[in-house]
């Protein structure tokens, strides 16, 4: 069994990614795919008749990119809807705008998104 390369250092994922953060080119190169990925998520995102929807345009308009108070950098949906338009309510079909997101940049950059707790 090959060790993960965290238990050979001697320091954990959570500490490395903290201290990259805090690297000027590394958090300049996380921006930059972070506002890819928010750019992405918004052209995906549902925006309902302005006439039927008092909501429309809500959900998408409040995906942005979010920095930690210890440099961790993400990007969320900050609308008090987003749960439901990301999993789908019984009047509203999942859309799962963060899930393809995901799925779309994991793909193009060969990688598992962090874990829980990483990016900050």
């Amino acid at each position: 069994m090959a060790a993960d390369f965290f238990d050979m250092c001697d320091i954990s994922e959570r500490e490395a990614n903290i201290e990259l953060n805090k690297d000027p080119e590394v958090r300049k190169e996380k921006l930059k795919v972070a506002e890819e990925a928010a750019e992405f998520w918004r052209s995906i995102a549902p925006v309902g008749d302005p006439k039927k929807d008092p909501h429309s345009g809500q959900y998408k308009d409040s995906i942005k990119v979010i920095e930690g108070k210890r440099g961790g950098i993400a990007v969320g949906a900050m609308a008090p809807n987003a749960w439901f338009v990301e999993y789908g309510t019984n009047n509203i079909g999942e859309k799962a705008c963060r899930a393809r997101t995901e799925a779309v940049f994991k793909k193009k950059y060969g990688r598992e998104a962090p874990k829980e707790g990483g990016s900050e």
